[in-house]
């Protein structure tokens, strides 16, 4: 799930403009897993117009605990990702 957290977060950020740059940005984003989940927001980690819905989901990925972190059912369960209903119904209308 961390791992899935760190490849999520550098998809969804622009790209760096150097090796160290990235780095940083993800010392921060560890820094953040570290911090008490009801406080984990990441100022300084994401870019202002980030979608607040990614965010917690990578920062949920990257819990310093991994017991904190939602497991992949969870995931897949939970609200941090669309409900299955909603992304198979424009296939199956694609399909049909």
């Amino acid at each position: 799930m961390y791992s899935l957290g760190i490849v999520a977060f550098e998809v969804a950020h622009a790209p760096w403009d150097t090796a160290m740059e990235r780095v940083e940005h993800i010392q921060a984003l560890r820094r953040a897993g570290d911090r008490p989940a009801a406080a984990a927001s990441a100022p300084g980690v994401f870019a202002a117009d980030a979608d607040a819905t990614v965010a917690a989901l990578v920062v949920a990925l990257v819990r310093q605990d991994p017991g904190e972190r939602p497991g992949a059912a969870a995931l897949l369960e939970g609200p941090l990702l669309p409900a299955r209903a909603e992304l198979e119904r424009p296939l199956l209308e694609r399909a049909t």
